[in-house]
């Protein structure tokens, strides 16, 4: 039998606390139950004070909390963002413990699952499918920049797969084998750039050089929708910093890891694997249900 971690690296917002709930609940049930394979533990990042009274207390978030501490692991790590979260869950105290890590941003929702476990369906696609990174189709992902390969986050299937093998997946609901986990955690640099941006473009280039046959894959079959309120200051936005200080940091960690390590960065954000610039551009293989035909 495996096991994994589910974590959420970020929360401090009532919203936010609803998704994260529900997901929870969803994905992992009541208890510290087995699915079929895979038995999973979670850990929550809370970046919000105790004296905000109304998140940690009120009636209807209290009742959520008495679950989530019943079911996760709940480090309050006041004020700190998600790199620096993500940085402190060590590959090197973990490893031995678990297979699989879950990455879930807090304002990611997943579906209510009707056949069984979805994160069991997940693992099976990922396995067979000879997969190191393994993301849902996410509704409502970025399509930001005029990057039309973007749009593979939120495309459906073609007929008799369940989804794509691509040079790009965007961070929001990923499932990672230990090595690739251990890729990522190896580009977080919170002291230098402390936002989460650039992961996306640099990760593939790098995993292809650190994790033994590296492949990701979309499983657009399973839909995960980004929920944020787009009406208000900071569309929803957790992190209201500017965009310009946000890539300042980005080429600030690229100047970091090629003095001081010598890895160029720069290279993976600027040579993607893509064939195109369209839809289509970072597809580089179907995925198939399990067992393959």
């Amino acid at each position: 039998m495996g096991k994994g971690i589910l974590v959420v690296p970020g929360l401090g917002r009532s919203d936010r606390l609803q998704v994260v709930y529900d997901n929870i609940v969803n994905l992992l049930g009541p208890t510290r139950a087995s699915t079929p394979a895979v038995q999973w533990d979670c850990v929550i990042y809370v970046y919000t004070s105790r004296t905000e009274s109304e998140f940690w207390t009120s009636p209807e978030n209290a009742k959520k909390w008495s679950y989530l501490s019943s079911r996760c692991d709940i480090v309050e790590n006041i004020g700190k963002k998600v790199t620096e979260n993500m940085y402190s869950l060590q590959p090197a105290l973990i490893r031995a413990a678990y297979q699989y890590v879950f990455i879930l941003l807090d304002d990611i929702r997943a579906p209510t699952s009707t056949s069984g476990s979805l994160l069991q369906q997940m693992i099976d696609a990922l396995s067979c499918n000879r997969l190191s990174v393994l993301s849902p189709m996410i509704s409502g992902a970025n399509k930001g920049g005029g990057q039309k390969f973007r749009n593979i986050m939120q495309t459906p299937p073609q007929p008799n797969t369940i989804g794509y093998v691509s040079s790009f997946v965007e961070i929001f609901a990923w499932l990672l084998t230990m090595p690739a986990y251990e890729a990522l955690w190896e580009l977080l640099c919170p002291e230098v750039n402390p936002y989460a941006w650039g992961y996306d473009f640099w990760y593939n280039g790098y995993a292809k050089q650190r994790v033994p046959g590296h492949r990701m894959g979309i499983m657009s079959s399973v839909v995960f929708a980004h929920e944020q309120d787009g009406t208000g200051t900071g569309a929803g936005r957790t992190d209201n910093t500017r965009v310009e200080d946000k890539w300042n940091a980005v080429m600030a960690q690229e100047r970091h890891y090629q003095k001081y390590r010598g890895i160029s960065l720069s290279q993976c954000r600027k040579h993607l694997d893509l064939s195109n610039s369209s839809w289509n551009g970072a597809v580089k293989d179907y995925l198939h249900a399990c067992p393959l035909p």
